[in-house]
């Protein structure tokens, strides 16, 4: 099962890295976000759900 932000990003047929840049992260850090490496914070979460448009909410990142 993929990750909500992965799903959706197949979705749209966005590269991780063109959507990393669109919501001023580093590739890395959705990388991470994605693999569960990496501390969540309340802004990253922020800046996915308003890039997403809320398809995918912090609920949902926080569940991945």
């Amino acid at each position: 099962m993929d990750h909500p932000l992965t799903a959706w990003l197949k979705a749209k047929k966005i590269h991780r890295k063109d959507f990393a840049a669109s919501i001023e992260v580093s590739d890395m850090t959705l990388y991470r976000l994605i693999k569960g490496q990496h501390h969540v914070s309340t802004e990253l979460l922020d800046k996915v759900k308003v890039g997403t448009g809320g398809a995918v909410s912090e609920a949902d990142l926080i569940a991945a």
